[in-house]
Parts: C-alpha cells; structure tokens; sequence
C-alpha cells in the first residue's frame, strides 16, 4: 500500500512540479489582471504631541502660515485602495522629535487595512517657529460706558477679580499695555453689577488679539455704583480791598464745579467758597494768580469723581490808586444853559480839586488837562451864586466835585440888579 502511494506521488513528478509552478504564477497573472496595486494621494491635519516638552523649557510653537496639513501617497491593492479616505489615516508630529528648533518627522498611521497598506516616498516634516514664553499679571482696570440717567454720574468701579496672569508668546506679552473690564450702564442709576470678558489692549490702546494667549480669567465681574451730581459755583469770601486799592475783576478757572453726593446734601450747596485764609484780597496791592486746590472746601458728605481735578486757578486784578490835589485854571470850566438875557463869570483864577487814580498815570495829569462844566439852567435872575462843578479828563480817574461861585449879571439897560448870594437850587 505503502509502495502504491509513494508511486502516486513521485510518478511523473517533475511534471507535478512544474504543474504547481504554473497554477501559482497563473493565480499572481489573474490577481494582478483583476486586482492590481494602486497608489492614491491623500491629505490629512497633523496633530502635534508632546506639547509639555516645550512647555517644561518655557517655549512655545507656532506653525506657519496654518500649514498643519500633510499629503502623501498611499500603495495599495485596488479592492483595499477603494475602501480608503483620508480619515482612515492619522498623522502626528511629536515634540519630542524637535530638529534643529525648526522641523518635526511626521508619523502616517493607517488606522484601517494596515498590513496592506504602504505609505509611499520620504519623510514628511512639520515645520514649526520656535519661542519664548513670557507670563505677566495686569491689574484690570473697570470702565463704565455709554450715558447713565440725567442728574447721576458713576461714582465707583469696582472689579472682581481685578488681577489677572497672561502667559503666552513673550514678544506678544510685553506689548500688552493695559486690561480693562468694560461695562454698559446706559440708562442706569443705581448699582449695577455685570459679568464680561476682560478687554487686553496694546500700549497704544488698541484692542489685541487674544487667540495665542492663556489668560487666567475668562470674565471678571464688575460693580458700578452711582452717585447724584450737581454743577456749583466758584467764589471768594471776599473781595473787600484795602484804602488806595481798587478791585477790577476776579477770575477762576474752572469757575464751576461738579460735585457728587447724596440728593438731600447736594441741595443744601449752593457754592464752594475759597475762604479768606486762602486768599486775602484785602492784603493785596498787586494782581496775583495762584492755585488753590478746593477739595477741602468741600462739605461733608461731597466728593468729585475721581478724574476730576480740585485745583483752580484764581486771578485778582487789582489798581493801586494815588490822590493828588489840581489847581484846574477856570478858564476850563464851561457854563451851560444859561438864560440869553443874562452874563455869568466864575470867582477866581483856579479851583482846587483832588483826583485819584492809578499812580502811574496821575504822575502824568497836568491841571490844564482838567476840565469842568456848571448847569446853570436853573438861574433865572442877577446875582451871585454858589453852583457844582463837574469835573472830568481823559483817562481812569476819580475826580471830586467842587463848589464854585459864580457871578450873574443882566444883559438888559437900566435895570437895577439885586446882589445876593444864592444857591441855583434854592
């Protein structure tokens, strides 16, 4: 039996093998005719791993112009290959892998058909920018927007928290200028509390873009109180000034100011007033300016927002004045409205009068440059008459009136004149 098989086997045996050999490359010539290899291009998202490596060395990565994309080739039979998309292979680029700071190896795994799977060509890379990480803290500032209800302004802004840490690129950190948590309270007139995301701004004040950088709060919350408010005016105790001096005029600037407080303290406040100790006008002889910070004028119970500004400045503008006596010649004296029928003639070569006025210009005044008039309207018959004179010249100054006496006489023929001293008004 033994012999019978050995016989089956081996007889015409090269022909067997030859038969064997034949089949196999009969069934690779059907497999590649039927199903043959294919190659296919395929363009997946890198995911970046390791990210700690970079973080533990105070380091960070940036891609590019976004190009975290990689294409590739696949090999593959063309049953498998129609199976494919791009969603059945990962890529990933590993940190820990970092070239030269500037490029990572990428990794395509296919997640389905592995063992029939080839991933054709070279290494792909991921080219990545390399730096510093940077970690500061802001205080952040509130600030209340748009226009609270009249007769109120914002009394406080109150934030919570009010510090906040931002770590990110350190050429992107150190130009953060300032952080501000903004608040509406349009229309508002009691406490009005809000949660917002906090506002970064560069050093010039513009708002930056946050998307690379860690902050460690994503919204603060925010606290508005309110306070009513009321304009009053600016005054001196007093602007009495001393004997010889003479006050022209008293500025401040600003002549107002807006003060806030409770309703019922605000309408008992009329004004602020700079007192005496302060300023002195009756010490004066000269015009002085000066700055006087009012904040402590103010009543009890009355404060100003905190941007607005105390301090004032006040002017006084005062006139040292001289008196000095003029012999006013009375030639210079006019007599007006005296009747056609009658003459009149002034007493005397000159009338004394004394005249005050800034001292540098009374130095200058001559006599001659005084002159007077007298009303005589109001004479109607001959005599001798004790009449006002009005004096006056050109230039600030302060003359005197003085009597002078007067001598009426008619202008009609034989007609005998009674002389009496009278007064025009009697």
């Amino acid at each position: 039996m033994k012999n019978k098989i050995l016989h089956a086997i081996f007889n015409n045996f090269g022909l067997k093998i030859l038969a064997v050999i034949f089949s196999v490359i009969l069934w690779f010539i059907v497999v590649n005719v039927d199903n043959p290899a294919q190659t296919r291009t395929f363009t997946v998202m890198v995911k970046v791993t390791n990210e700690e490596v970079l973080t533990e060395q105070g380091k960070y990565y940036t891609i590019p112009d976004n190009a975290n994309t990689v294409t590739f080739r696949v090999s593959a039979r063309r049953t498998v290959m129609e199976q494919l998309t791009s969603s059945d292979f990962t890529a990933e680029a590993d940190l820990a892998d970092l070239e030269n700071d500037a490029r990572i190896p990428i990794t395509i795994t296919p997640n389905r058909h592995a063992s029939s799977v080839t991933i054709v060509g070279n290494t792909k890379y991921l080219y990545v920018d390399i730096g510093e990480r940077m970690t500061s803290k802001f205080i952040i500032s509130g600030k209340a927007t748009g226009d609270v209800a009249e007769g109120y302004k914002v009394e406080s802004v109150e934030v919570t928290p009010n510090v906040i840490s931002v770590n990110g690129p350190a050429e992107k950190v150190s130009q953060i200028g300032s952080v501000v948590a903004y608040c509406d309270v349009s229309g508002s007139s009691s406490t009005h509390s809000e949660s917002v995301v906090p506002t970064v701004l560069d050093t010039e004040g513009k708002e930056m873009d946050t998307t690379d950088l860690e902050i460690s709060e994503s919204t603060v919350n925010v606290t508005v109180r309110f306070a009513n408010i009321k304009t009053v005016p600016i005054v001196l105790e007093s602007t009495e000034t001393a004997e010889g001096v003479a006050l022209n005029g008293v500025t401040i600037t600003p002549d107002s100011l807006e003060i806030i407080g409770d309703a019922n303290v605000l309408n008992s406040v009329s004004q602020i007033v700079i007192p005496k100790t302060a300023i002195d006008v009756s010490q004066l002889n000269s015009d002085v300016e000066t700055e006087v910070d009012v904040a402590s004028y103010l009543p009890e119970g009355v404060s100003v927002e905190n941007s607005t500004s105390t301090k004032v400045t006040v002017h006084v503008d005062i006139t040292v004045t001289k008196s000095a006596s003029f012999d006013v010649p009375t030639s210079n004296i006019a007599i007006n409205g005296l009747h056609d029928s009658l003459n009149a003639s002034i007493s005397g070569s000159t009338i004394r009068v004394a005249v005050s006025g800034e001292e540098s210009a009374l130095s200058t005044l001559k006599a001659g440059d005084i002159s007077g008039t007298i009303d005589a309207s109001k004479i109607t018959s001959a005599g001798t008459y004790n009449v006002n004179v009005l004096f006056s010249t050109n230039g600030d100054f302060s003359i005197s009136d003085e009597l002078a006496t007067i001598v009426v006489t008619s202008t009609k023929k034989n007609t005998t004149n009674s002389t009496n001293t009278t007064n025009p008004s009697d």
